[in-house]
């Protein structure tokens, strides 16, 4: 994934009159699992803090998939944000930390503004500030329980792990709507009464492999030895495979049109 070039930045306020008027059963630290993003014009999360919430990707993607530019309408993106709107303040202290830090929900509408259906591709949140313009170094993540993780991996280098959103099939012009849970700890940036996040970096991967989780990966094993056993045991079974154990190996991919080159 060319990140320079497919990938577009957005970025919104705390109004302030969200200031102050924290939901009812807010939510703290405890309540999430916040990723934070690897600094300024970095790529995804940290893998060591993945693993630290104990949470594996579901989905591995490389040069060879495809990819949506993603932005606001001004962008003119294929994939569009058309709103962005802040639904709920859990906190938002003063002097936000890591231990203590502003948690803010919004609700995004996506729009499939390409010329072709779209089958349940994933909104990736590729990058932090990616063009190094919001002023400071943005402590801001994002609560990994909403999170649908990726590792995407470069055709040179380390893999990269990704957070977003898999989002339903789109035709021409459909919208959904999901939510995004903002974690911040630090300060934010201050425009006349509002309080601006960083622009994030947004992607759509079309085509993607799932990823079993090992718990999954254990079990298929375990049933394949089974019936490997079953085989030698009983002379009617031929053969060390079935038609349900050649499915559980094989990957599981979104098709993708391809009436239109990717931006």
């Amino acid at each position: 994934m060319r990140t320079g070039s497919r990938l577009s930045i957005l970025a919104f306020t705390i109004a302030a009159s969200w200031i102050g008027n924290q939901a009812a059963t807010a939510l703290t630290i405890d309540d999430i699992s916040p990723l934070f993003f690897v600094g300024t014009g970095g790529q995804g999360f940290d893998p060591d803090d993945v693993a630290a919430l104990g949470r594996t990707p579901g989905f591995a993607a490389d040069s060879n998939d495809m990819f949506l530019a993603a932005g606001g309408p001004s962008t003119g993106a294929p994939v569009q944000v058309s709103s962005q709107v802040v639904t709920t303040v859990h906190q938002l202290p003063a002097m936000a930390t890591p231990d203590d830090p502003a948690i803010v929900d919004s609700t995004w509408t996506i729009v499939n503004d390409a010329s072709f259906s779209i089958l349940q591709p994933i909104l990736l949140f590729t990058t932090l500030d990616p063009l190094d313009t919001y002023p400071g170094d943005p402590q801001i993540g994002l609560d990994a329980d909403l999170l649908a993780l990726l590792t995407f991996q470069p055709p040179v280098g380390p893999g990269i792990v990704y957070g977003g959103v898999v989002l339903p099939d789109l035709a021409p012009g459909a919208s959904t709507q999901i939510l995004v849970r903002y974690v911040v700890a630090g300060p934010l940036e201050i425009s006349d009464v509002s309080q601006v996040l960083a622009p994030l970096g947004l992607a759509a991967a079309l085509s993607y492999t799932a990823v079993p989780e090992p718990t999954t990966l254990l079990l298929c094993c375990i049933g394949l030895a089974g019936i490997a056993l079953a085989g030698r045991r009983d002379p009617s079974v031929r053969g060390g495979r079935s038609p349900q154990s050649e499915e559980s190996q094989e990957s599981v991919g979104c098709p993708v049109p391809r009436a239109q080159d990717p931006a």
